[in-house]
């Protein structure tokens, strides 16, 4: 009997050591299964968080291309009505010499038409002169 319960004791003892031994395995491949699961989520984490940055960047540059586009759309702008100001300055300046032009050309034929006129009326005076003396 002692036999039988020693054989039986060694029987339950080796499946025992198996159970454990399955166990232990199991329990490995859980902490493998962990450690890995943790790599993972830190390589995640990481390309996470460099998309993120990625998508920061792409803004500011995006944020720093419509600033810019903005600048140069401003900047044409106020080339455009510089531009239009001395159009009107300069249109402004040849219209007060035409007017000034035309000031000239009209005094000169009121003094032409003056010097006509004299003319005429001494002409007149010594015609009557003449018609008087006869």
């Amino acid at each position: 009997m002692d036999d039988k319960i020693t054989r039986n004791y060694q029987y339950t003892e080796e499946k025992y050591k198996l159970v454990k031994e399955q166990i232990v395995k199991i329990q490995e491949g859980i902490a493998t299964e962990v450690i890995a699961r943790e790599i993972l989520e830190e390589r995640k984490e990481k390309e996470l968080q460099l998309v993120e940055n990625n998508i920061a960047l792409e803004l500011n540059v995006e944020r720093q291309e419509i600033k810019e586009t903005a600048q140069e759309a401003l900047r044409k702008v106020d080339e455009k009505i510089q531009a239009v100001r001395l159009d009107v300055i300069t249109e402004e300046r040849e219209r007060i010499e035409e007017i000034e032009r035309q000031h000239r050309i009209i005094s000169d034929q009121v003094i032409n038409f003056e010097k006509e006129l004299d003319e005429e009326k001494r002409l007149r005076s010594e015609e009557f002169s003449e018609k008087q003396l006869f």
